[in-house]
């Protein structure tokens, strides 16, 4: 693709000074995917009215608290594929991990 006079072949290299900004872009779409779609009722979070589409992000790092729901599950996989394919990132799963909390009773807590 040519931009102006460059030829622009590839994305930015990691420490360019325009990168955080690209990735704040990018992130902030994924956000608006997440919302979109936890309003419209394929995936939820653990806590919609303290964390809108259960998406928190810092820096490159995102945390995702999701309902224990397969069929949302499958949803949310289907969106992370979307959103690989709009930006043209890619998630690395090598560095991703799933944590599973499971619901505590109050009573169980006080004994």
């Amino acid at each position: 693709m040519r931009i102006g006079s460059t030829l622009q072949q590839e994305g930015l290299r990691q420490g360019h000074s325009s990168s955080p900004h690209l990735f704040n872009l990018v992130a902030d779409v994924f956000t608006k995917m997440m919302s979109k779609a936890a309003a419209q009722g394929h995936i939820s979070g653990l806590q919609p009215e303290v964390v809108p589409g259960g998406t928190l992000q810092y820096a490159d790092d995102t945390l995702l608290l999701l309902e224990n729901n397969l069929t949302k599950a499958r949803n949310f996989t289907w969106l992370l594929t979307c959103f690989e394919q709009v930006s043209g990132m890619r998630i690395n799963y090598d560095k991703s991990d799933t944590v599973t909390l499971e619901h505590l009773q109050h009573s169980s807590i006080l004994q």
